[in-house]
């Protein structure tokens, strides 16, 4: 964790900030103005403020850093302050403060004379069923936020919910993947182009580097949108079926942007499963037109051996995209084949004859008188 107190003006940028027992960034009586920008804060705890804890006098501006996962005991599971009488508080601008626990004000927690304390274009969105801000005293300055709970109230304390006042929303902001940690925000995201573009500390550029002003008017949280191609990949990075079936589905995904027509091209190879006795070689290509972010899909037509045999797999790859679009991380999978056949059925009929342990053929009849011996 990183820690400061006294007079100055720190500046704490482009750092990881992850895991720390004593929150992610402390301040105590920090006097000036430190800068907290484009960090990463995440999977930190404390009792207050689990990713960013002020209190006695600190006024830093928090701009454009990437906030999730921290928990708090009692208030601020991502931001917390305390702002004394005759401070300024606070300046928090375009940070994206996301799945963070505490019960009181999951995301952020103000407290203290924060009149002066202000929060503009954030991503403030709270574990489901948890409240994303609340405040204490007095509440600060709410412009241009989307404050968002899908289970909870957004608001709690004595912050009155401002949904459709002063440029504030509450809705899902649709980030491209949140279980993977993907916080850029999808090509449908309602955040974009609508945050307050004349707010005086933005950065020239997000915390990814890109253009921060790129449509009509800033977005909200640390990533802007960029228009683009996106990137191609497998919906999982396992398929099952099952032999009986004629064909096995298998879902391409389209994600992150959907400029321009692109087309990927898929393929299949042998992992045990044999092409011509388990299943038919399959390649192609996929085509996903302007605009287009439905599932497109293949089928591998499967073949039914009548044989019992365990699971197979087949080698699924995806290559060569086109348009400006990249692959993504799934690019390639398994497809599984589970047999329908049961053991006994390949079983062959040899009449009035048992098989023993040495894989010998003995009659019936001296198979019956064995087993009789042993009883006896």
């Amino acid at each position: 964790s990183i820690g400061g107190a006294g007079s100055g003006s720190a500046q704490i940028i482009n750092n990881t900030i992850i895991g720390n027992g004593g929150g992610g960034i402390g301040m105590n009586a920090s006097d000036g103005t430190p800068i907290i920008r484009n960090n990463l804060i995440s999977g930190n705890s404390c009792s207050r403020g689990g990713g960013i804890y002020m209190i006695n006098g600190s006024s830093p501006l928090i701009v454009q850093n990437v906030i999730v996962n921290n928990v708090a005991e009692s208030a601020g599971g991502g931001i917390y302050w305390l702002v004394p009488l005759g401070d300024p508080g606070p300046v928090v601008v375009n940070n994206t403060i996301v799945g963070n626990f505490s019960p009181e004000g999951s995301g952020v927690y103000a407290d203290g004379y924060d009149e002066s304390a202000e929060l503009t274009n954030n991503l403030i969105i709270a574990r489901p069923g948890l409240n994303a801000i609340g405040c204490g005293d007095n509440p600060p300055i709410i412009n241009s936020n989307d404050i968002y709970s899908s289970l909870g109230p957004a608001y709690t304390g004595i912050c009155t919910d401002q949904t459709g006042l002063n440029g504030n929303i509450s809705v899902d902001p649709l980030f491209v993947d949140i279980a993977s940690d993907d916080y850029r925000l999808d090509p449908e995201s309602p955040v974009i182009d609508v945050g307050d573009s004349t707010e005086p500390n933005l950065p020239a550029t997000d915390i990814a580097g890109s253009a921060r002003i790129v449509g009509a008017g800033v977005d909200m949280g640390a990533y802007e949108f960029t228009p683009n191609p996106g990137y191609l990949e497998f919906s999982a990075s396992v398929f099952t079926t099952n032999e009986s079936d004629s064909n096995a589905v298998i879902t391409i995904k389209r994600k992150a942007g959907k400029t321009g027509e692109v087309t990927v091209d898929f393929s299949t190879s042998d992992v045990d499963a044999s092409a011509g006795s388990d299943y038919t070689t399959t390649s192609g290509t996929i085509t996903f037109s302007e605009g287009d972010m439905a599932d497109n899909s293949f089928t591998v037509p499967i073949i039914d051996d009548g044989r019992y045999e365990p699971s197979e797999e087949i080698n699924l790859v995806l290559s060569n995209p086109t348009g400006g679009a990249t692959l993504g991380t799934a690019s390639t999978a398994m497809l599984q084949i589970n047999d329908n056949d049961s053991s006994s059925s390949s079983r062959r009929d040899y009449g009035d004859r048992e098989e023993d342990n040495s894989g010998c053929f003995i009659s019936t009849a001296a198979y019956r008188s064995l087993m009789l011996e042993e009883v006896e």
